[in-house]
């Protein structure tokens, strides 16, 4: 018994063994909260199917065993009479693996977030917007450990001002020296968000016209009608007007019929009914009109104005190719022909008398 009355480092022994149940009794405790925390939200999200459990529980799984021994120290030390410097020391301890406990729970709720914002974009295929979302986990990532770096330094007594400050002048030297990178990343983002074009749709720039392949976080690439690949910088791509015809609801129409002047006026106000009746017998279309517009060097020329109701190209190409086709065949049998160039010349000779030419 007297070796409970003795004193080490100015505690009695049963004070120190009663720290130790103390530890190891926090310990014991905190692991049998987790656990339990961890199977009821299981439990919950396996009835219910919720999110939010879902992310509790994955949040009691990622509570680290360096934690409960952190708090159960604090709580063992509590009950000793410690040096300034010794107390100092384990509640330093005890902030650094608090704080480094806050970021692995911020980083997993950042990655639940991304996981249901990628599901969602897995859904509606767009591999674009599945590119960038990780990328701006990683940003938040970086963003969130810095700040949370600076809280445990503030916290710890270290005077950041000056840290502060020399990381903003170093951010703004890095900004400068890749600028061209971030505007090439933070325009990806742009597309990801705003949606201007996806993977998959075929889409104008300039004189170029492909299909897009891929966007990344830099270029995007584009496959070209003749096969080769188009690589665009980003941020020099929404720089420019840009066509998307995979979300054309409906494709327009527009060309002319010129024909020959020896025209009679019955045959010419027929015209317009051949060119509707051609549009109307293919499927998919709605005619629009067909009009007179002009008498030209080569006859009158009428304009016709007719939607493929389908976007699709390749329709469009065989729809306009039997309206095409039509017109022809019904010029034939009505006896129709095209305007084509022609030049009447008239000559004046010299009359010619016995005397020689006047």
């Amino acid at each position: 018994m007297d070796l409970f009355k003795d004193t080490v480092a100015g505690n009695p022994v049963w004070v120190w063994f009663l720290s130790l149940g103390i530890l190891v009794g926090t310990l014991f405790v905190l692991r049998g909260l987790r656990w339990m925390a961890w199977r009821l939200f299981q439990a919950h999200r396996r009835r219910t199917q919720s999110e939010l459990a879902g992310t509790m529980a994955d949040l009691a799984r990622h509570t680290r065993l360096p934690f409960f021994f952190a708090l159960g120290l604090q709580a063992a030390v509590l009950s000793l009479k410690l040096p300034r410097a010794a107390s100092q020391a384990v509640t330093t301890f005890t902030l650094g693996v608090v704080f480094f406990q806050v970021g692995i729970w911020g980083s997993c709720l950042i990655n639940h977030w991304i996981a249901q914002a990628e599901a969602k974009k897995r859904a509606e295929r767009d591999a674009a917007a599945v590119t960038t979302l990780n990328v701006v986990a990683f940003l938040a990532k970086i963003v969130f450990w810095t700040i949370l770096l600076l809280l445990a330094l503030s916290n710890l007594g270290v005077n950041i001002t000056a840290l502060v400050t020399g990381l903003g002048i170093a951010g703004v030297a890095v900004a400068l020296a890749l600028q061209s990178i971030f505007g090439d990343l933070f325009a990806s983002i742009a597309i990801a968000i705003d949606k201007p074009f996806m993977v998959g749709d075929f889409i104008e720039v300039g004189t170029f016209l492909g299909t897009v392949e891929r966007i990344g976080l830099k270029t995007t690439r584009i496959r070209s009608l003749s096969g080769e690949e188009l690589v665009f910088s980003n941020a020099d791509l929404l720089r420019q007007p840009i066509r998307d015809y995979k979300r054309m609801r409906e494709r327009r129409v527009a060309f002319s019929l010129t024909l020959s002047y020896g025209i009679s006026c019955e045959k010419l106000a027929g015209v317009a009914k051949i060119a509707e009746e051609a549009v109307t017998a293919q499927r998919s279309t709605r005619f629009e009109w067909a009009r007179l517009r002009e008498y030209t060097e080569l006859g009158p020329r009428f304009e016709v104005v007719y939607y493929v109701l389908d976007p699709d190209y390749r329709l469009f190409l065989e729809v306009h190719d039997a309206v095409l086709q039509q017109i022809f065949q019904r010029f034939e049998q009505e006896g129709l022909t095209f305007g084509q160039p022609a030049r009447q010349v008239y000559l004046s000779l010299p009359k010619v008398s016995k005397g020689g030419p006047e």
